[in-house]
């Protein structure tokens, strides 16, 4: 089974892999598709360069649904990164996740933001002495 083999639903929720598990999730932020997946540091780092990798059938099913940024969370970091840039700047691995193809791009290339909301500081403080 391939990845395109769960193509009519690609466009509602996210990509899937070959078993039929969904692979991140789909939302719209200011008129753009953005593909979220919640990552694992052990697990899904491509320690040998250091990177977030997507498995090149995922990556057709990201371009055909038109999704304009990548985002990877992990733990308090959220690493985010155009899907145009993503494609011009990463490294193909042939045979890489058990047999298909992985692009990966070092972690220095992403953004980095903290998944951990603001704290934010009084501008003024009101005594009633």
């Amino acid at each position: 089974m391939d990845h395109t083999a769960k193509r009519l639903l690609c466009g509602v929720k996210g990509p899937y892999l070959p078993n039929g598990q969904r692979v991140g999730s789909y939302s719209m932020e200011d008129g753009r598709r953005v593909w979220t997946r919640h990552v694992s540091h052990d697990r899904h780092l491509v320690r040998i360069r250091n990177g977030w990798s997507i498995n090149a059938p995922v990556l057709d099913q990201l371009l055909a649904d038109s999704v304009e940024i990548v985002r990877y969370v992990c733990g308090e970091q959220t690493y985010e990164i155009e899907l145009t840039e993503f494609l011009t700047s990463s490294e193909i691995l042939k045979g890489f996740a058990l047999g298909e193809d992985a692009h990966i791009l070092q972690r220095s290339r992403w953004r980095m933001a903290s998944n951990t909301s603001a704290e934010f500081l009084p501008l003024f403080v009101v005594s009633n002495e």
